[in-house]
């Protein structure tokens, strides 16, 4: 169709309200439906609430993330940096540490209410400054191993019951030398291990790791998915069965094999 709809000839709607219907002008002759524009505005997201504070493991810091968020509230993020992780970023972004005290792992947790237990101290972010300076420590995380040389960046997933035994097998898995981050999205049994200090080539780690994370139950791959990078790997996590059957339908929707040629899926041996 070559007629083009665009905001300038689109009449802006700054009231919630009833659906409205916005035709431009036709540059040719077209449908109704062709040149209908559906525009609803919402309202403002409600204001939010964020917290951190230390923890003693990763399980602890789930149950205090679900304590912490009221009935009615709704629970936006729960992420967690290690000690390890907390001292690399603290260097990186020129910061001292936001939570006082020698703790294993820092919890962040944003939601649009926060109520934690009595007992409970920590920092807490009521307005976008504050709470923009407490997420750097988690956001910065990656990017503060990256400034210390060539790591190991892995992204796994592992059931919630099992984060502790996958953070604490990958400790006893790097050599001596090594510097291990482990960090991520608590409630997704998301963790990113990030490993310096360590051959960059060194495979036999990776599998290691990977191993790790499939024998507790978990996936080579979390919320960056496959890709090329571990499309060798992905058979820890997945049957030939399973296997086969994507590839069945990779083959399905691209017989030619031009629809990003190489990812996922692994070679046919």
């Amino acid at each position: 169709m070559s007629t083009a709809i665009t905001i300038e000839r689109l009449k802006r709607i700054h009231e919630p309200g009833p659906v409205r219907v916005v035709r431009p002008a036709p540059a040719a002759p077209v449908s109704d439906a062709d040149l209908a524009a559906r525009l609803r505005l919402r309202p403002a997201p409600p204001p939010t609430m964020v917290m951190m504070t230390g923890v003693r493991d990763l399980g602890a810091a789930l149950e205090l993330a679900r304590a912490s968020v009221p009935a009615g509230g709704t629970l936006l993020g729960a992420e967690v940096v290690d000690a390890e992780g907390m001292r690399m970023v603290c260097d990186f972004i020129g910061e001292s540490a936001p939570v006082a005290g020698d703790f294993p792992y820092l919890l962040l947790v944003e939601a649009t209410e926060l109520d934690p237990p009595d007992g409970v101290e920590g920092v807490f972010g009521l307005d976008a400054p504050d709470r923009r300076r407490l997420w750097r420590y988690r956001e910065d995380m990656s990017e503060a191993v990256s400034a210390l040389g060539v790591a190991h960046k892995l992204d796994v997933s592992v059931p919630l019951a099992n984060l502790d035994e996958m953070a604490d097998g990958v400790r006893g898995l790097v050599p001596p030398t090594a510097r291990v981050s482990v960090f991520g999205h608590l409630a997704d049994g998301n963790l990113h291990i990030e490993i310096t200090g360590a051959d960059p080539e060194d495979e036999a780690l990776d599998r290691a790791i990977f191993d790790l994370a499939t024998g507790l139950g978990g996936a080579v791959s979390a919320e960056h998915g496959v890709g090329r990078a571990k499309s060798s790997w992905l058979g820890l996590s997945r049957s030939e069965a399973e296997i086969d059957a994507m590839r069945r339908i990779k083959t399905a929707l691209d017989p030619a094999g031009i629809l990003n040629p190489g990812a996922l899926l692994p070679p046919v041996r």
